[in-house]
Formats: C-alpha cells, sequence, structure tokens
C-alpha cells in the first residue's frame, strides 16, 4: 500500500511519500512506515521529516543533503537499530541486539563537517564510537580529517559470542588528500 504525491517543474522535483506499507519475501523484511518528502529544487536535495519504520528499527532523517555548491544541514538517527534483524536477513544469526546511531552533515562545501555517534542500547550494554570529521569538498584532490574514538565498547553487545567480550578503546586520527590508491596521501 503506498501513498504519493509528487510535482515535477522548472525549478525541480518534490515527492511526499504519505505512507507505505509492505512485507517482502524470500527475506521477511516488514516495512510498517515510510513517511516523509524529497525535494530537489534549484540543485539542492532536500529531505523533510522522513520516517522509516522496518521490524523495530526506526529511522528519521531531516535537512539538505551535501552538495558542491550549498551548505548542508542534514541529520540522522536510527533509534533503535535492530541488529537482530540484520542478521536475520544476512543469515547471520550470531548478529544481536539494538544501537543506537546518529549523523549530523552540516556547513558549506569547503568546511563541511560531519559527526557519528554509535552506542549499543540495552541493559547490560556499555561503550560508544564517535567519529567527528571535516571535509573539503570542493578540494581536487578531496581533504578531509577526521578523529575515531572508542570507548570502553563490548563487541558482545551485537556479536552472540561471549569469546569476543572486550572493552575496546582507541583513539586514531585521520588527515588525507584523495580516495583513489593513486592519489591517496595520508
Amino acid at each position: 500500500q503506498l501513498r504519493l504525491q509528487a510535482q515535477l517543474d522548472e525549478q525541480g522535483m518534490q515527492a511526499r511519500i504519505q505512507q507505505m506499507t509492505a512485507e517482502t519475501s524470500p527475506a521477511q523484511v516488514d516495512i510498517h512506515t515510510l513517511q516523509g518528502a524529497f525535494q530537489q529544487v534549484a540543485g539542492v536535495m532536500r529531505v523533510d521529516n522522513l520516517r522509516l519504520e522496518v521490524g523495530q528499527t526506526v529511522l528519521t532523517a531531516n535537512g539538505v543533503l551535501p552538495y558542491a555548491q550549498q551548505p548542508a544541514n542534514f541529520s540522522l538517527h536510527i533509534d533503535p537499530l535492530d541488529v537482530a534483524e540484520i542478521g536475520r536477513l544476512l543469515e547471520q544469526e550470531v548478529l544481536q541486539g539494538q544501537l543506537r546511531l546518529g549523523v549530523n552533515v552540516e556547513g558549506p562545501p569547503e568546511a563541511l563537517i560531519a559527526s557519528i555517534d554509535l552506542t549499543p542500547m540495552g541493559e547490560d550494554a556499555q561503550g560508544a564510537v564517535a567519529v567527528r570529521g571535516e571535509i573539503n569538498m570542493r578540494a581536487a584532490p578531496l581533504r578531509y580529517r577526521a578523529q575515531v574514538d572508542i570507548g570502553h565498547l563490548d563487541l558482545t553487545a551485537v556479536l552472540n559470542k561471549p569469546a569476543w567480550q572486550s572493552d575496546l578503546n582507541l583513539r586514531a586520527h585521520v588527515e588525507g588528500e584523495g580516495l583513489g590508491p593513486r592519489e591517496l596521501d595520508s
């Protein structure tokens, strides 16, 4: 079942998904809700109040996506992200638990700032992964720098393997130019 409203004119394209409900097979994926709007006007791609519910997983997104000419202001949240559900889809029963994911991207293309936060959920869950970075999308080749922090992360929060019980801690700094093997300088 799908309800959709769309408009296409000289200024751009707009599509508003009012509601979508579906089941798929052979992998059982229950899309309970898909709502929101996608707009592309004058080269700017915008997501308005996107909400996707698949099983127990809930994804929300809102804002202007990064683009070479316009400043970005975009956020994506998955709360919860059902890792066990992903395991069923991939036929990897070892995956378990739930995570909370937050992604924020903002700023002009020459100083785009991104942050990613990932935390396990649950009674015994502990730890966190945080990434903070800056990208110059106008530079040729692309320039970037980021810091990755992992604090007290126990992998058994998402893996049903008791031997993998852990207390991971890491701080890394990455800075470089380019993405291809021939231009990579980090």
